[in-house]
């Protein structure tokens, strides 16, 4: 009998996070910003998750927003035909990030803070994301 692979994983993409909460914030000083994995190693990681079954990624961090290559994570995603969700804060999203994000095949955004923002994360159809949703 054939064990399944893992359906989703989770990429903690960086470790960088201007909100310092308890929630999320490690105190421990993991990987700096200049020693994180490049996108071309995200992209063979990418193809391994695709290549063992995985359906799904969750994109988390730190705050994958801090990530100035996040669309080209998202993109190689969804052209390997993974379901892709953001998990921000949403602290430095902007409405034209977000359609820039949507536009590269996010499939879903979910707020991991209550604190308010300038713009609110919407999902791919473009409601308002809610505690409840």
């Amino acid at each position: 009998m054939t064990r399944p692979g893992p359906l989703g994983i989770i990429a903690e993409v960086t470790h960088r996070c201007p909100l310092h909460c308890p929630y999320c914030s490690n105190p421990v000083d993991l990987v700096a910003a200049g020693e994180e994995m490049t996108l071309l190693e995200w992209l063979d990681i990418l193809v391994q998750a695709r290549d063992l079954g995985v359906a799904q990624l969750h994109l988390t961090g730190g705050e994958p927003l801090a990530r100035s290559d996040l669309v080209g994570v998202v993109r190689a995603a969804h052209d390997l035909g993974l379901y892709t969700n953001l998990i921000t804060s949403g602290i430095s999203l902007t409405p034209n990030r977000a359609r820039t994000l949507k536009d590269a095949g996010l499939t879903t955004s979910r707020s991991a803070s209550k604190r308010p923002t300038r713009f609110s994360p919407t999902d791919w159809r473009g409601r308002p994301l809610t505690p409840e949703n």
